[in-house]
Formats: C-alpha cells, structure tokens, sequence
C-alpha cells in the first residue's frame, strides 16, 4: 500500500503523518538521532474521533484529560 506523507508535527520529537489508504500511520523520530523509534498505526476511526473532540481547542499535556 502506498503512504502519503500528510504532515509533520515537532514536539520533543518529530511526527511524520502519512496516510495509509483509509488509515494512518505516525512514525516518531529522535531529534538526537533521525532514526524511527516507533510507528503507531491509526485507524480512520480515531482519527475522526479526536478531529470531532478537539476541533477548535487547543491541548496541551496537562489538559488534555480534561478535553477528551
């Protein structure tokens, strides 16, 4: 299956989003180090429940609890 890369998010680390068909996928990269540390598969599912959940907020990690 072909992956489209989607975005990229950098928190501590980098977050490359790529599309996966009707899912994604999260491949998570070390700044000391730009090698894969994890993959997290997602389904579309979830996605769609926390673009419903959190459109319009902004989260952070202490809030984010409270927000889902």
């Amino acid at each position: 299956m072909e992956s489209e890369l989607i975005g990229e998010v950098k928190l501590r680390n980098c977050h490359l989003v790529y599309r996966e068909g009707s899912n994604y996928r999260v491949d998570v990269i070390k700044a000391q180090r730009p090698t894969i540390v994890f993959t997290k598969n997602i389904t579309c599912e979830v996605v769609e429940y926390l673009y419903n959940q959190l459109k319009g907020h902004q989260v952070n990690k202490d809030n984010t609890p409270d927000s889902l």
